[in-house]
């Protein structure tokens, strides 16, 4: 079902993925999605910021809860910026209404790049040793994660990061980053092993919306939540799922 919460999305002025329309036309987009809403007509509100070298500019309609918010980065390319989980996290609690909007539907935008949306996951296992982890283990996870979670594969997950929460070692796959982003919050998961470590493992799962599986990164995120909802009950499939990768 189409969500009413807001989504927050984020974009590099050098992103290959707006290479066509760039940023005046991320821009565009945003104000149709505005109008097909059926939102006020109104100036919107932008917030500049500055970190770590990179300069953004952040755009929401005070009277579009739905619409969300949309921040360009100046110069960035195709990456995830540090600074995108605090403001998706930023947005996202501190702009919620007193009262539930009432949106008919979420409309579906023409099936470009435009489309694709992600979520950025992370859960903390117990027993996992950060400064052990391969490449192997890397993609084993990957598996474990596609076997638990309906309708997404293995070539969906990227940024895979597993971290020793004690030492801040941390062991990552090949990075390929996104556009519009969600955060979830952090999962205690237990595992079978008595070992007193533990390491944090972070990871993005992106669809498009185009193919009809997803209506949108809300959509995409209740389904991720409530897979590891039941994970954190009982990981048995999840740890004999990675289990089983990593000595296949």
């Amino acid at each position: 079902a189409d969500s009413p919460l807001p989504e927050w999305s984020g974009v590099g002025t050098d992103d290959f993925f707006i290479t066509e329309i760039g940023e005046a036309g991320v821009l565009d987009q945003f104000v149709a999605l505005r109008d097909t809403l059926d939102c006020p007509d109104e100036d919107w509100v932008t917030t500049d910021g500055y970190d770590q070298t990179v300069d953004y500019t952040c755009y929401e309609y005070p009277s579009c809860y739905e619409l969300g918010e949309l921040c360009v980065y100046q110069d960035m390319s195709h990456v995830i910026h540090p600074s995108m989980a605090s403001l998706t996290w930023e947005f996202l609690t501190s702009k919620a209404p007193t009262a539930a909007p009432t949106v008919s539907s979420v409309p579906t935008l023409s099936p470009t790049k435009a489309t694709i949306v992600s979520v950025v996951t992370s859960l903390t296992m117990e027993g996992l040793d950060a400064s052990s982890i391969t490449d192997d283990d890397l993609d084993a996870i990957k598996t474990g994660i596609a076997t638990v979670t309906d309708d997404i594969t293995e070539g969906m997950i990227s940024d895979v990061t597993v971290v020793d929460a004690s030492t801040d070692r941390r062991r990552t796959s090949t990075s390929s980053s996104t556009r519009d982003l969600l955060v979830l919050s952090t999962r205690d998961l237990l595992t079978t092993s008595s070992s007193t470590s533990a390491a944090t493992v972070s990871f993005i799962i992106t669809a498009d919306t185009a193919d009809g599986t997803f209506s949108s990164a809300s959509d995409l995120s209740n389904t991720i939540s409530s897979a590891f909802s039941e994970v954190a009950s009982d990981s048995t499939d999840f740890i004999d799922a990675i289990s089983g990768a990593s000595t296949s």
